[in-house]
């Protein structure tokens, strides 16, 4: 018995171990020596979120590194370069494609007489 808790105690910590944060790294959007330029007049995001404190990282004429190297995340450097809150130097915004919206589903409505024939014939099997 003892060597299930073990085990169940070694599952648990593993399962805490935090995630690997890689360093800043060239994307297929800018390459990281690109300088950054400001467009928003005041900070875009929610007041009080981690977005809104990322967004102080941003100064006019830094690079992408310098940035990312103070915590703002790949992720938020192409989202306020895709909205146009900054502009990357050598790119152009909306030069990269959006990604594609999800396919919708779509279910076919059935009519009144085929609902009553399906009724139908489960009763009679």
């Amino acid at each position: 018995m003892a060597k299930n808790e073990q085990a169940v105690a070694a599952d648990e910590t593993e399962k805490k171990k935090p995630p690997v944060r890689r360093g800043p790294r060239d994307s297929k959007y800018y390459n990281l020596d690109d300088k950054i330029k400001v467009l928003a007049k005041e900070n875009p995001k929610k007041a009080g979120s981690k977005t809104y404190d990322r967004w102080n990282n941003y100064k006019d004429g830094m690079t992408v590194r310098e940035v990312m190297e103070k915590g703002t995340t790949q992720e938020d450097l192409i989202y306020d370069w895709r909205h146009e809150f900054i502009s990357i130097q050598h790119v152009r915004p909306r030069q990269a494609p959006l990604p594609p919206a999800p396919p919708k589903k779509v279910r076919a409505k059935k009519s009144k007489d085929e609902k009553a024939g399906e009724t139908a014939g489960a009763s009679a099997a």
